[in-house]
């Protein structure tokens, strides 16, 4: 299994999930990165074994303060994820 189609079946679900955020105040937030390299590894070596992985993921997460009308405070926050992947009948994440 390909970590980098991994890592980026990941990033969109988390990306997903940012974008639905609806919070006064924050205006927005992005993923900046993932950094667990070796939970990646766990989640190819359960998605060749099972078709099937679960994991925490650590991800870096910007997030936008509205602070005025034309101010915004940037916050990078670490933040744990759970994430779930399947792999379909065409071996695709």
């Amino acid at each position: 299994m390909k970590l980098e189609a991994i890592r980026t079946a990941i990033e969109h679900a988390i990306s997903v999930a940012l974008q639905q955020i609806e919070v006064p105040g924050i205006s927005g937030a992005e993923l900046n990165e993932i950094f667990d390299s070796k939970r990646l590894q766990a989640v190819a070596a359960q998605l060749e074994n099972r078709k099937l992985a679960e994991a925490r993921i650590s991800a870096a997460v910007a997030f936008f303060l509205r602070v005025s009308n034309g101010d915004v405070l940037e916050s990078i926050q670490c933040i744990e994820f759970e994430v779930k992947l399947n792999v379909d009948g065409n071996g695709s994440v």
